[in-house]
């Protein structure tokens, strides 16, 4: 649960009461870990849901809500936007909002509410400082960490000089995520813990907060297929494949229509020898900054599979977030994040 206003929860009540909607407070089983909503209809349809608040809801962040949640799940939160509300429609969850926007689908009921706008806010304190693990710079410390779970346990020395981070980037952030409970500490040293929330926390922080600073040059391509022979030329320009080319290096089910690439400069050979040319707009391909600093490893020259993960739900794309969704049901090392 992320904190909302004290008003969300009565406001988003009564926008479902005037859509036909009852709402009441269900009774909690032992089994419950949050507010417990029963929602039914005249006509004597009823359905309960674990209702999770969220004080903002971006298309990222929308990609990953609920995910492993064993109850039915109703998205609560002042404003859902369209983008994400398409997400959170092509997940299958249910959500409604203050503004009257919602999406409620039962075998009985349709409810599809969207292009409210938000409603105009209150005075509110302001929030609080953000946590220094997901800033743009903490990121690249908790990406480390996720990308080899067992370096969290490496002297600090090691992982700064692996995240690109400074030394004391690197202790607030080991401080901050044990603060979290996503660092345990005994006698035998450090350890990751409830790495599924901490990738979903990274995933959005990226999206929102560090992505957009990450890119250096956009192009276009006149071959819409000259990525198909350009693996030795990213090499040799030390670049990786980040977004949709990667994912489909990683499992061909997603046909890419746009490229990221991944390389500390701009990588010239490449763009010379599949004549890519400046981008009046926002082009096909982008290069972003290589911000790590480990060798890849596999067949491709393709960027961290977390990466990756995080660049297709950043794009909200339903094509890109079904390949999301294969590519950490399948990716050994997503796989075991997802365990803990």
């Amino acid at each position: 649960m992320t904190g909302t206003s004290e008003g969300t929860l009565p406001a988003v009540a009564e926008q479902l009461r005037t859509l036909g909607v009852d709402v009441r407070t269900a009774p909690r089983t032992r089994a419950a870990t949050a507010r417990t909503w029963r929602l039914s209809t005249p006509a004597g349809a009823r359905h309960d849901y674990a209702v999770q608040e969220h004080s903002s809801l971006t298309p990222a962040a929308a990609a990953t809500v609920g995910r492993g949640a064993e109850e039915p799940l109703l998205v609560v939160a002042p404003h859902v936007s369209d983008a994400a509300g398409d997400v959170l429609r092509h997940r299958g969850v249910h959500f409604a909002d203050t503004a009257g926007n919602a999406y409620l689908r039962w075998p009985d009921l349709l409810v599809d509410v969207r292009g409210r706008r938000r409603p105009r806010p209150a005075a509110t304190a302001p929030p609080a400082h953000a946590l220094r693990a997901f800033s743009p710079r903490g990121q690249r410390v908790t990406f480390s960490l996720l990308c080899e779970p067992a370096s969290v346990d490496a002297p600090y020395r090691v992982i700064a000089e692996r995240s690109g981070a400074s030394l004391g980037t690197v202790q607030a952030v080991l401080a901050e995520l044990r603060t979290q409970g996503h660092v345990e500490v005994d006698g035998t040293g450090r350890r990751l813990h409830r790495t599924r929330a901490l990738l979903d926390r990274w995933v959005e922080a990226y999206a929102v907060r560090t992505a957009p600073g990450l890119v250096r040059a956009r192009f276009d391509a006149p071959d819409p297929q000259w990525w198909r022979s350009a693996d030795e030329d990213l090499r040799a320009d030390g670049a990786l494949w980040g977004g949709e080319t990667a994912a489909h290096l990683l499992d061909p089910y997603l046909r890419p229509a746009a490229a990221v690439l991944y390389a500390r400069r701009v990588p010239r050979r490449t763009v010379v020898a599949h004549r890519l040319r400046k981008a009046e707009g926002a082009g096909g391909v982008e290069v972003r900054e290589l911000f790590w600093n480990w060798p890849a490893t596999g067949g491709h020259p393709v960027a961290p599979t977390p990466l990756v993960y995080a660049d297709l739900v950043a794009s909200a794309d339903p094509r890109c977030l079904d390949a999301a969704e294969r590519l950490r049901r399948d990716d050994a090392l997503l796989r075991d994040l997802d365990r803990s």
